[in-house]
């Protein structure tokens, strides 16, 4: 027989089809005269019948698996809506501070990574560096927005203030040193500005030890 009429061949409901046929074909008074054997006809009726089950089971469990996957994408959908709304009323209630934000996990931390974006809004990406003739080189992506408000924060600091409205990148936080050739820490941190509003999430915190 050649691979073109081979019935094992084509597509795997075709073959069972074929399978059925020749399944009850045998049970035919016209059969009889081929003289197959009871081995062959038990083999045939147990192959079918295992084939069918094992095509039953493996429909069965696509469709739970489809709806598992369905219910799943629906809850987790639900969730961000919640978490989303309730983080909005969490961070700007009266005694709200970033302090318990991170405790809640809703203020961004330093340990995040800088490229990560959160799951309800575009954020800066921030990078500095030193500069050795002084202060702290600051880039920044800018996507859509019209410009990107920058905070510091340096000893003495109790939270972040704001230090600048960049149009454009780099920026170049030149402030002198609190203490001449003590080096200082400072962190930043930036949050995009579009139609003159903020929009999406603030950045994770980058920090810059200024020598000079």
């Amino acid at each position: 027989m050649s691979a073109q009429n081979d019935p094992v061949g084509g597509t795997e409901d075709g073959f069972l089809d074929k399978h059925d046929l020749l399944k009850n074909g045998l049970l035919k008074p016209e059969v009889v005269a081929l003289n197959i054997s009871a081995a062959d006809i038990a083999t045939i009726n147990a192959d079918n019948a295992d084939m069918h089950q094992k095509k039953s089971n493996a429909e069965s469990t696509a469709a739970i698996a489809q709806q598992a996957t369905k219910d799943k994408t629906n809850s987790i959908g639900n969730g961000k809506a919640n978490y989303r709304e309730i983080r909005q009323r969490i961070m700007k209630s009266a005694g709200y501070t970033p302090a318990i934000g991170e405790l809640l996990g809703v203020e961004r931390t330093h340990s995040q990574s800088a490229g990560e974006m959160s799951s309800d809004g575009p954020q800066p990406v921030l990078r500095g560096k030193a500069l050795s003739t002084g202060g702290a080189e600051i880039k920044s992506n800018k996507g859509d927005a019209e410009a990107v408000d920058i905070s510091g924060k340096r000893d003495g600091d109790a939270d972040f203030v704001f230090l600048v409205r960049a149009l454009h990148f780099p920026w170049i936080d030149a402030r002198p040193l609190l203490v001449a050739g003590k080096p200082e820490k400072r962190e930043y941190r930036a949050q995009f500005i579009r139609k003159n509003k903020p929009y999406g999430n603030v950045s994770a915190t980058i920090t810059v030890v200024v020598s000079a």
